[in-house]
């Protein structure tokens, strides 16, 4: 596997997003958490999830789009790297924060997440780095 077929297949799979927060909102019960809300704060709680959805999966459409600009160490170097970054946060905030609280019917999220997390998070970082640093073209 080249390093422009692994950074589409990471890119890929942020598709993953959409249907396994779907899942997880559904399993958690969010919108009757998020329906008691003053309809204001609601629909501006509405506004922000399908932006924290919708965002980093179009990243991840993007990556996987522009992988051979990637390697070439284009300027789409920067957005993969940058993206990689905040997966990497996301990581930390799942092994720490949401992943301990994840119980009963909803454990077994947490080791899916957590794994997606570590492909998309500092596998990403690892590889766009290498690629920088090694210079390596395809």
């Amino acid at each position: 596997m080249t390093s422009e077929d692994a950074i589409r297949l990471i890119g890929l799979s942020h598709l993953l997003q959409p249907p396994l927060t779907t899942l997880l909102a559904r399993r958690l019960g969010l919108r009757s958490a998020f329906s008691s809300l003053p309809p204001i704060a609601f629909g501006v709680a509405q506004n922000m999830a399908v932006a924290a959805v919708a965002l980093p999966t179009l990243l991840g459409v993007f990556i996987a789009w522009q992988a051979p600009e990637i390697v070439a160490q284009g300027s789409a170097w920067s957005v993969a790297l940058a993206t990689s970054l905040f997966w990497t946060f996301r990581l930390e905030r799942q092994l720490r924060a949401i992943g301990p609280m994840l119980t009963g019917k909803n454990r077994f999220f947490h080791p899916v997440l957590t794994a997606i997390f570590v492909v998309q998070g500092p596998l990403l970082a690892i590889l766009v780095l290498a690629i920088r640093v090694s210079g390596i073209a395809r």
